[in-house]
């Protein structure tokens, strides 16, 4: 097939459009390849005009974009539009390449893709050089993945060294697509002789590709493409002086008719072209000299073939012994499809649907060829073989869109291919093509205005056309329409109405509305309305419940959907509860009965106050109203409050009634059953109670009779926990006899108690204790003091008692309540006490001694090294016993006790001691010991040190073994620090144990981490020490000592810091010697926040490195663990934690051009919305970025004079005096008002809520008429 194809077939597809369309003003012009066409009046009337853009991935070539209909004709000629080209590169250069194992830069090892990278470098790139100058349109690359992962941009860049600099065609931040391919679309008129692909990354890497293709077009310098010549071609160029000069030839179908065929890019424009290419004899192309091979009469070049077989005649007119044969795209046709008269000199070919070269819809080559005694003819032909359009659907349909929307129009075909469609609306008519065998024909329509409209759609192939028309209705959705019923809640039997209506604010048109309610009970009404007026539903209901009308609203493009809620439920104000009787006994039952109960079902719930409580189900309330019987008994002599709570889900009554039950009296307890009272205390608090757990009486009084003439009435109310208490004054002294009568309704008792009121003075208050108070050794006791006042049972009122026992105690101050006193004396000595007496204005002193022990011995010092001597004193305080004492002194190290009061005592080892002291005759006898113990120690001057050189991980137990030299005495109490050089623990360890030759000092410390360990302790007692170091190392035959993380991060203080935006890759730095046991890798990863830790999900990589993609972990502090095994080994493993902490990157700010810009005195651009993004995000997606923006100025001249005055010596002005801002993060600096040279400097900051502003400065300096110069 040939490129004509879409020509000719949208040739033949207007032939028809002509036919329909209005004759007046200019035809119909042809349809131009690889070109949109654009009218603003269909009918093109006189003045139209008629638009043409070129394709994406094309561009113009010559022929006029805007023509204009002027006396019936088209001013200009039809645009030419053709593809870019993929540019053929001439070579490729690499810093240091490896062997690209392909041709030129398209990587390919036979039909497979190959990808190479660049030796890694700081700077990795690939220099790409064209063939001559290039228009380049747009770039894409196949990304090799494994070797870019410390890449995370590219830029890609066009080079010409001989007109501008390095230009930025594009570039693509890190994460890169998953399929690797990447597309560049360049700024427009881009021209180079290279392709310059950079990568950016952090330290030392390679940058890998697998594909590289770039698409544009030959550039012919400044004058741009060659002038188009119709018939002509350019087939050469050359560059003569300097000047560009390009040949043209005459194209197939045309031949040479003479005039220049060069012309020459000079000053910008191509010189005039005068050849003249001339069409050949229509399409004959002769070969010798027959005459009049040409098609038979009523036939044509174009040949339509669709379902059936066609037949081509053809006739000449000279020659003889002819033969006829045919081609169909170099296919040749059989003879037997051919026939030939040589009388006649006509012949046939019969182009059958079956032949093999019609594998798809399309334009076919038919050539003939005549053979005879005068020579040969061919004759080229077109086969259109198409299928035919049928089954457009007929007239008059309605199509209906809601506004804002896109719509997609949609018609099948039952037959169809290579259709060219117009969609006529009335503003304007739209081309669309469908390739292939199709069969429908779609149009996506944007809803955007209220209209109607009579659209007209024509489809053709060269086959055949059919068109027909619809009316399209753009209409508001359903909007604004609502629903509501007069009585949310009602009783049962009321009529309710259901309202819809038309919000105000309603857009309208909406179209015809229907409204359809659903109703709990399966019923369901239907009316339509119109928008902006109401509609009614009226609906009566005799089951109580909480129900729910649903609404369908619809109209021809949209629907909506509406919910009432309503209830049905009968009130309950009048409802009550109430027992049989107000009273009744304990264990009797209680009936109780609902009073005014409404007819309907409702809940209750009953709480009769001892515990129990009734209640029905929410299946009442939807039952007539039935009394059920109510009944209890209760177990207490005491008024019961009885609640109740009836509801349904709309209404609830509360309400409290009561019952009062009642217990006999019982046996009764009166205290005090006999008392003596001082006369100047004389009320009496008399006391009723009840045996232990007897029911409590009820509704019992009391009849008190004191002895002394008075009687008095009281009402009982006492439980066996809580007496009853009645106070009563006696005003004589003597003595008296009291009764107390209690009764109620059904029992009574009598009590009986005797009460004596007595006289008193100071001088009757008497103290007892015992003394001396014997101890043993240190120990206090406690000694009981005693008050008495002759036969009284109660205190004496407004007395003070203020005692001091002489043993640095605080004095204690009481009131006189209690007879006796218990002192505790803390130690063995001899205390003076007083006791001062404050009894109504009089005082009285008491003064006592208290001895507690007799004996003490003491040391003249605490510490000492075994050998050397110590001095032991014993003293005895008065036991008041006058035989003589005799002393024994034992020193607790098991020599023999000795008897004498004081003795000097050495001690041949270590050790702690406690001497004792007996002090005794025959009737007294007193142990005690010194007050400190005695230390002894044996001197600590070194100490040997045993451990392994090498300990196995797993478990990584190292135990430290610390002994005595031989000969040495056991020591006691020795503390040891040890530093094990671990970076996880780091900590100071400390152990206190007793040493000696049969049991060193043993510490076990256990290491997680692989590695060399040098271990520091210091030991000693109170008097020596010593200290030392050994190593040891923490191995694992299949693993590398170095260990999987680098320590340095094994604290949470400090962790390895990571921006959420980048891809981090954390890679072990582990060697593994036993690949042969399959190593397995564990991964974990735990958030640390505010000391909780949780674990946070992984994707297990299976290998010794994790990366975590770009925004994949939230910021913040983690723990990573990476636990290292083998299936065939499992008692071989390493496990290491490492801290991490992710925080959000700053906000980017850069403003277009860069730090340093230089411009005329014209006005230029400072714009920063390109550049400044967050990086959490892509590079130009939507943000809510603010912008605010400084300005400087200062008095330079140069750039170089700029940049070393612009921090110091610039000051402030508003930006807006030199400056105007034309969008946010965008400003016009307005330097043409400019009249002399002068800096200035723009200071951006790009700030997001919650996040770190970013920040950029550009100086700009003002020159004379300067050319832009951007300083990145």
């Amino acid at each position: 097939m040939k490129k004509i194809q879409c020509f000719v077939m949208v040739y033949i597809v207007y032939c028809f459009i002509l036919y329909v369309e209005s004759s007046l003003g200019c035809t119909e012009p042809q349809p131009v390849l690889h070109a949109y066409r654009y009218t603003d009046d269909t009918s093109l009337p006189e003045g139209a005009l008629v638009n043409y853009t070129c394709y994406q991935n094309h561009y113009w070539i010559s022929g006029d974009l805007k023509r204009e209909c002027q006396g019936g004709v088209l001013t200009g000629e039809s645009p030419v539009c053709d593809e870019y080209a993929v540019l053929t590169p001439a070579h490729a250069i690499l810093p240091e390449p490896s062997s690209l194992g392909g041709m030129d830069n398209y990587l390919t090892d036979g039909d497979v893709l190959t990808c190479e990278s660049t030796t890694p470098s700081t700077d990795p790139r690939w220099t790409i050089e064209f063939d001559g100058a290039k228009y380049v349109f747009s770039v894409e690359l196949t990304v090799e993945w494994q070797s870019n992962v410390d890449i995370n941009k590219i830029e890609v860049h066009v080079r010409n060294t001989t007109q501008n600099p390095t230009t930025l065609c594009g570039t693509i931040n890190f994460p890169f697509t998953s399929s690797g391919n990447v597309d560049f679309m360049c700024p427009p008129n881009l021209i180079g002789s290279h392709l310059v692909i950079q990568g950016f990354g952090t330290g030392v890497y390679g940058l890998g590709l697998c594909d590289v293709k770039a698409k544009g077009k030959d550039w012919y310098y400044e004058c741009g493409d060659p002038s188009f010549v119709y018939g002509a071609e350019v087939s050469s160029k050359k560059t003569v002086g300097g000047n560009m000069i390009v040949q043209y030839s005459c194209v197939e179908g045309f031949y040479y008719g003479g005039k220049n065929p060069e012309s020459t890019c000079r000053n910008g424009q191509w010189s005039v072209v005068d050849i003249l290419c001339l069409r050949s004899a229509a399409t004959i192309s002769n070969a010798e000299p027959i005459t009049n091979f040409e098609i038979s009469p009523g036939g044509t070049n174009l040949i339509k073939l669709t379902d059936e077989d066609q037949i081509v005649n053809v006739q000449y007119a000279t020659g003889t012994g002819s033969t006829l044969t045919a081609t169909l795209n170099s296919d040749p046709i059989p003879s037997s499809d051919i026939t030939h008269s040589e009388t006649s000199k006509t012949g046939a070919v019969t182009i059958k649907t079956s032949h093999p070269v019609f594998t798809s819809y399309g334009i076919y080559d038919l050539t003939l060829e005549l053979l005879n005694n005068e020579g040969k003819k061919h004759l080229n032909l077109y086969i259109f073989h198409e299928a035919k359009v049928a089954g457009l659907p007929p007239p008059g349909r309605k199509h209906f869109c809601n506004i804002n929307e896109t719509y997609v129009i949609e018609f099948d075909l039952v037959s169809g291919s290579n259709v060219l469609s117009e969609w006529m609306f009335e503003q304007y008519s739209i081309l669309q093509i469908y390739s292939g065998d199709i069969n429908r024909l779609w149009k996506n329509y944007s809803c955007d205005a209220i209209l109607k409209d009579n659209v007209t759609v024509v489809a053709a192939n060269n086959a055949s056309a059919e068109y027909t028309w619809f009316l399209l209705t753009v209409q508001y959705p359903v909007n604004h329409i609502v629903a509501s019923v007069d009585s949310p809640v009602a009783e049962t039997s009321s009529n309710l109405k259901f309202d819809i209506q038309t919000q105000s604010e309603a857009l309208t048109p909406m179209g015809t509305l229907q409204a359809q309610i659903f109703y709990h009970t399966g019923e369901n009404e239907t009316k339509s309305f119109t928008p902006g007026e109401s509609t009614e539903f009226f609906k009566s209901f005799t089951t109580q419940g909480q129900f729910k009308a649903n609404l369908s609203i619809w109209s021809e493009s949209s629907s909506d959907n509406l919910e009432v809620d309503f209830a049905i439920w009968d009130k309950l104000e009048d409802l009550t509860l109430e027992p049989k009787k107000p009273y009744a006994e304990v264990g009797k039952v209680v009936t109780f009965e609902f009073i005014n109960p409404p007819p309907s079902g409702f809940e209750y719930k009953i709480i009769y106050g001892n515990s129990k409580q009734a209640s029905n189900t929410e299946d009442d309330l939807y039952l007539p109203f039935s009394q059920a019987p109510l009944n209890t008994t209760y177990s207490e002599p005491i008024t019961y409050y009885i609640s109740m709570r009836s509801f349904n889900p709309e209404y609830e009554k509360n309400y409290t009634t009561s019952i009062i039950i009642q217990n006999a009296v019982g046996n009764l307890t009166l205290t005090p059953s006999s008392l003596v009272i001082p006369y100047d205390n004389s009320t009496v608090e008399f006391t009723l109670s009840m045996e232990h757990e007897m029911p409590p009486p009820t509704s019992v009084s009391c009849v008190f009779t004191y002895g002394d003439g008075n009687d008095e009435n009281v009402t009982l109310d006492l439980t066996w926990t809580s007496p009853f208490s009645h106070l009563y004054t006696y005003s004589n002294i003597g003595n008296y006899s009291v009764n107390v009568f209690c009764s109620n309704q059904i029992s009574n008792i009598t009590l009986f108690s005797s009460i004596g009121v007595r006289y008193y003075t100071i001088d009757d208050v008497n103290l007892f204790h015992q003394n001396p108070f014997p101890t043993n050794f240190t120990e206090g006791r406690d000694v009981e003091f005693s008050l008495r006042i002759k036969d009284l049972d109660v205190t004496p009122p407004n007395t003070q008692l203020t005692w001091n026992f002489g043993d640095d105690s605080t004095p204690l101050v009481q009131t006189f309540n209690e007879w006796i006193l218990v002192h505790h004396f803390p130690k063995r000595d001899i205390f003076m006490g007083m006791l001062e007496i404050n009894m109504s204005n009089e005082t009285k002193t008491i003064t006592f001694t208290q001895q507690i022990g007799t004996v003490t011995i003491s040391s003249d010092i605490l510490i000492v090294l075994a050998g050397n001597p110590v001095l032991f004193t014993t003293q005895i305080i008065n036991t008041g016993s006058v035989e003589p004492l005799s002393y024994q002194i034992d020193f607790g190290d098991g020599t023999v006790p000795v008897s004498s009061q004081n003795f000097s005592h050495s001690f041949a080892d270590g050790g702690y001691y406690i001497a004792t002291a007996k002090v005794f005759n025959s009737t007294f006898s007193e142990f005690n010991t010194v007050e400190d113990v005695l230390v002894v120690e044996n001197p600590l001057t070194s100490l040997l040190s045993v451990s392994a050189q090498n300990v196995a991980f797993p478990p990584g137990n190292f135990r430290l073994s610390l002994g005595l030299p031989p000969g040495s005495k056991p020591i006691t109490f020795v503390t040891c620090e040890y530093n094990f050089g671990d970076t996880v623990d780091n900590v100071l360890h400390y152990h206190t144990d007793n040493i000696s030759l049969s049991h060193p000092i043993t510490f076990l410390h256990t290491y997680t981490k692989l590695g060399p360990y040098t271990i520091l302790y210091n030991c000693s007692n109170v008097l020596t020490s010593t200290s030392g170091k050994l190593s040891t190392s923490v191995i694992n035959e299949c693993f590398s000592i170095i260990g999987i993380f680098d320590p340095q991060y094994s604290y949470q203080d400090n962790p390895m810091r990571i921006y959420t935006s980048q891809l981090m890759q954390i890679s072990s730095r582990l060697t593994i010697y036993c690949g042969e046991h399959q190593p397995r890798f564990v991964w974990t990863l735990k958030n640390i926040t505010d000391g909780n830790m949780t674990n946070v999900s992984l994707d297990q990589p299976q290998t010794d490195f994790i990366r975590f993609p770009k925004n994949s972990i939230p910021k913040g502090k983690y723990i990573l663990s990476l636990n290292v095994s083998f299936v065939l080994k499992p008692e071989s493993w390493l496990n290491e934690i490492t801290f991490l902490e992710f925080r959000d990157p700053p906000i980017r700010a850069e403003i277009v051009g860069g730090f340093q810009r230089t411009t005329g005195m014209k006005d230029i651009t400072i714009d920063a919305v390109p550049l400044s993004y967050d990086p959490l995000k892509e590079q130009g997606q939507p943000d809510d970025l603010s912008y605010s923006w400084t300005c400087k100025k200062v008095n330079t001249t140069t750039v170089l004079e700029l940049l070393s005055k612009y921090k110091n010596e610039s000051f402030s002005i508003p930006c807006n005096s030199v400056s105007y801002q034309l969008a946010a993060g965008t400003l016009l600096f307005k330097a043409s008002s400019e009249e002399r040279p002068i800096g200035y400097i723009f200071t951006l900051e790009v700030n997001k809520p919650g996040r770190t502003a970013g920040e950029f400065i550009q100086t700009v300096q003002v020159l004379y008429e300067a050319p832009d110069i951007n300083i990145l």
